[in-house]
């Protein structure tokens, strides 16, 4: 059991491989989900480049595999197990030819292709599988990627020790692939499908439920959020910066900190034992944040950031 004692501020100073180990002590967590939103604006807030020439959309692609990096550096040296990462949703397809040509096909190729993400799959025994609706890709001018997913599967089936789910397009109406499984194990089987079926024939293995969601300001990754696994047991975490930037070694352990130490699952008869005072403390917290409302922003020119 971890030591209950310890602060915030003594938790994210342990040795990386402190944490690792007890995160897999625990069994938690395991499975995570997480939405890097590198978007435009990140670029234009830290580049002097015009947004509408080619070098903004090639920077664009480079900041936000280079942040993608650590991201997942940050998330699988603390011992998490299975990371679902949804890269493209449906309204991506209906940006303008610069971002698709430039900016999404750089960067699917570098995390696809480049050696050096390659060797970052193979050292780490990271087995790469993918989900979402990849018929879409052919008819957008993205055939080339068909090909890259089917390569980079192929070339880490034999890692085991972890496992990276990247999202790809769900069709416009949510969970209507689902639907489509359910019918085709019906009229094989003359039943539906239990939840632990439904999930082997929609991943080809069995995945446990998810631990956290991590989003930044804007649900962009909607489109190709991974099906099934996100339950009451999730706990969902908000990053006011884009994602790619804002997951970092310092916030994951913190976010950390708070589902091992804050979070964690008390006993059954929890509210037995409570003190009075712990009472009070909370009729008072609710009392203080009755008309508050998580999520809110205000304008910035032209841009919507949240209050914090």
């Amino acid at each position: 059991m971890p030591d209950y004692n310890i602060s915030k501020n003594e938790f994210v100073k342990l040795p990386t491989d402190e944490i690792a180990a007890l995160t897999k002590s625990l069994g938690k967590p395991k499975v995570g989900i997480f939405i890097p939103d590198g978007n435009r604006r990140m670029t234009l807030a830290f580049t002097n480049l015009n947004p509408t020439g080619e070098e903004f959309y090639y920077e664009n692609a480079r900041m936000t595999t280079t942040h993608f990096w650590e991201n997942l550096k940050a998330f699988f040296n603390h011992g998490l197990e299975t990371l679902f990462v949804p890269l493209i949703s449906g309204n991506v397809l209906e940006r303008n030819h610069k971002y698709q040509q430039i900016t999404l096909k750089q960067g699917l190729k570098t995390i696809f292709k480049d050696k050096k993400w390659l060797n970052f799959y193979k050292e780490n025994d990271i087995r790469v599988h993918i989900y979402g609706n990849l018929e879409r890709l052919n008819k957008n001018n993205l055939t080339e990627l068909s090909d890259w997913i089917e390569e980079i599967q192929y070339s880490t089936a034999t890692n085991q020790s972890k496992h990276l789910y990247y999202g790809f397009l769900s069709p416009k109406l949510y969970g209507s692939e689902l639907a489509h499984l359910s019918i085709d194990f019906y009229k094989k089987y003359g039943r539906e499908p239990d939840y632990q079926e439904l999930v082997f024939l929609y991943y080809g293995e069995h995945v446990a439920p998810a631990d956290f969601f991590i989003m930044s300001t804007k649900f962009t990754g909607f489109g190709a959020l991974p099906p099934l696994i996100c339950g009451q047991e999730t706990q969902l975490y908000f990053l006011p910066a884009p994602g790619v930037m804002a997951l970092t070694n310092q916030s994951y352990r913190e976010i950390l900190y708070d589902l091992l130490y804050c979070r964690t699952n008390s006993l059954n008869d929890k509210y037995s034992n409570t003190s009075r005072d712990d009472i009070n403390f909370l009729k008072n917290y609710y009392l203080n944040h009755q008309s508050h409302v998580f999520g809110l922003g205000e304008r910035i020119g032209r841009f919507w950031v949240p209050v914090i």
